[in-house]
């Protein structure tokens, strides 16, 4: 689900960090807000930093397939 929330992000036109900062947020309204018990630290690490990890990989990816010629889209990605 961290994925879901980076990707949606990078796809948005944010920046890597302010990504990595709507996985948190979005991690932490899920346990905070969604869940029946008690927020776990571990789930709100983990869904973090695991969607910023598979996230920025399927964006680069994603990227890549959708312009592989262009010199200007891979300079883009790498912002």
């Amino acid at each position: 689900q961290g994925s879901n929330y980076f990707t949606g992000g990078r796809a948005n036109g944010l920046t890597f960090w302010e990504s990595s900062a709507m996985a948190a947020l979005g991690s932490g309204t899920w346990e905070y807000f969604f869940e029946n018990n008690r927020a776990s630290l571990n789930d709100l690490i983990n869904t973090t930093l695991g969607g910023i990890a598979l996230g920025e990989v399927l964006h680069r990816t994603a990227w890549m397939v959708r312009n592989p010629s262009g010199t200007k889209g891979r300079k883009e990605c790498w912002r």
